[in-house]
């Protein structure tokens, strides 16, 4: 493993453990392993995408979706959600969820090579349960604007780094 390697990882297990996340530092560490060009005047950092279920993404977009589930999850386990709300989203994420069900054998044979391998059912039952909770779990990020928020937040990081 790599020092860059070695440091996201800390930087990832830190804010696993404690439940803050520096951005700033994340997006830092995850640019420079993903995107490792020295940076030249009066140019653009060229950045990389990740590949991503439907493509490939920012590394933005990762570290905006991590610290959603991330808030979404402490909100879940601190029941700082009232159930009314719960009831809201699970309305929403029902037929969400129906649907890409009924897509899913079809996405599967469209995607190309890597990309298939996102939409193969999970082979256990434990698999499959894991997908359900992590879908609603992002919904309900979704629902509360914390998708929104950490997006935000990720960019105004990235733009603090390209200075």
């Amino acid at each position: 493993m790599t020092n860059h390697q070695n440091f996201w990882r800390i930087t990832l297990d830190e804010g696993e453990r404690t439940g803050r996340i520096d951005i700033d530092r994340l997006t830092a560490v995850l640019t420079e392993l993903y995107s490792p060009w020295h940076v030249q005047p009066d140019m653009p950092r060229i950045e990389r995408a990740v590949p991503g279920t439907f493509g490939p993404v920012s590394v933005q977009h990762h570290i905006a979706m991590w610290r959603a589930r991330q808030q979404t999850i402490r909100r879940l386990r601190h029941e700082e959600i009232d159930e009314t709300e719960l009831d809201r989203v699970r309305a929403v994420y029902r037929p969400m969820w129906a649907d890409y069900r009924a897509r899913r054998p079809a996405m599967a044979t469209m995607g190309a090579g890597e990309f298939a391998a996102y939409f193969a059912e999970p082979d256990t039952i434990e698999g499959r349960a894991i997908e359900v909770v992590d879908a609603f779990v992002e919904t309900l990020a979704g629902e509360l604007g914390l998708i929104e928020a950490a997006s935000h937040a990720a960019e105004t990081a990235r733009l603090k780094l390209a200075r």
